[in-house]
């Protein structure tokens, strides 16, 4: 059973990192080095490829319209944006009050940093096992208290159990009648 609990470990943290590495690159375009550096052509095609993908958010044309106009304009106001962040960016844009100038520039900003958010179930585990110490602390061992947070992290696993065939078991193993 710990095998498949660690293999299920590794097997969701690959899957993790591997769509979290997807998504980056996705909106890896959005980094202001890259597109002060870019040519425009390349900025057009990772935008509709973006667009093409969040297109219940994102307005392709006006997508394209609002990186060109960013570009040209806005770089030339404040050549400090070149070395900022996404977050710096998306502050940018809201310090200065544009985000009516570049609505779904602001989105793109918005839901590439809302991502982590939305995938931190891990870490929601380990704050289980945060819950499991501080209520057990005093009258748990360490052994318990493993056995009790394997349980609470993989409970989908826990829940497929048939728990009458474990009892059985357990019963014939452990009774003290002699049968004669």
């Amino acid at each position: 059973m710990i095998k498949n609990v660690i293999d299920n470990i590794l097997i969701g943290l690959r899957q993790r990192f591997k769509s979290m590495e997807n998504i980056a690159q996705d909106f890896s375009f959005l980094d202001p080095t890259i597109i002060y550096s870019w040519p425009m052509e390349n900025l057009k095609r990772a935008g509709i490829d973006l667009c093409n993908k969040y297109e219940n958010d994102l307005n392709k044309i006006e997508f394209i319209s609002e990186l060109e106009s960013f570009k040209e304009h806005v770089y030339n106001i404040d050549d400090d944006l070149k070395r900022e962040t996404f977050f710096e960016m998306l502050n940018f844009i809201y310090k200065n009050k544009l985000q009516d100038a570049y609505p779904n520039k602001s989105v793109a900003y918005q839901i590439y940093l809302t991502m982590p958010v939305t995938s931190a179930s891990c870490e929601r585990s380990f704050s289980k096992f945060k819950l499991i110490k501080t209520y057990l602390r005093s009258t748990t061992e360490q052994a318990r208290l493993n056995n009790l947070s394997i349980l609470s992290i993989e409970n989908k696993i826990a829940r497929q159990i048939n728990y009458e065939d474990i009892i059985n078991d357990f019963a014939a193993k452990k009774a003290r009648k002699v049968n004669f």
